[in-house]
Formats: structure tokens, sequence, C-alpha cells
């Protein structure tokens, strides 16, 4: 019988110094790391053993925000799913 793992990863990063580089750079760099990261076998508490027969490593797109007016007319609400960040100084005329 096989167990299929579904995992999400989020992953921020920050330049500490140097030149910028491009998010499709750093994105290619993730990706290989989490790609060799198969660790081909793995063992269980009681003795069983498993080989890993599939490591597959996906970028999914982020999520567009939505807008929607704020309650006093005078901010808007930027939507991501499972949270909302009030966007102060924003009105109603641009």
């Amino acid at each position: 019988m096989a167990n299929r793992f579904v995992f999400q990863i989020n992953v921020t990063c920050e330049r500490q110094q140097g030149k910028f580089a491009g998010r499709e750079e750093l994105a290619a760099q993730i990706q290989e790391a989490l790609e060799g990261a198969d660790p081909g076998s793995l063992s269980g508490d009681n003795g069983g053993e498993y080989e890993t027969t599939e490591w597959m490593v996906e970028e999914m797109e982020q999520p567009k925000p939505q807008r929607k007016q704020g309650r006093r007319g005078n901010a808007d609400v930027i939507q991501f799913p499972g949270n909302e960040v009030p966007v102060v100084g924003v009105d109603e005329e641009g």
C-alpha cells in the first residue's frame, strides 16, 4: 500500500548584500534544492522500511490580491486567502 503526502512549503527570502537577483533565478535555486532533498528511503519506528517512488517539486502561482472598499471609504482592504491587510492612505479618488 502506497502512502501519498502533499506538503506546502512557503519560502521568504530577503537580500542581505550584493546586487539584486531576479525572482525566477531565486525560485529555480529553491526548486533545485528541494528536488535534491529526496531521501530515497524512509524507516518507521517499528522497523518498516519505505522507498520514495515519486518526488515531485512544483512551483505554485501566488494568489493575486483582491481589493474591496474599506468600511470608512478612505482605505482599501487587500485580501489574500486567510487574511486581510488594510492599506492606509488610499481613498476613492486615487
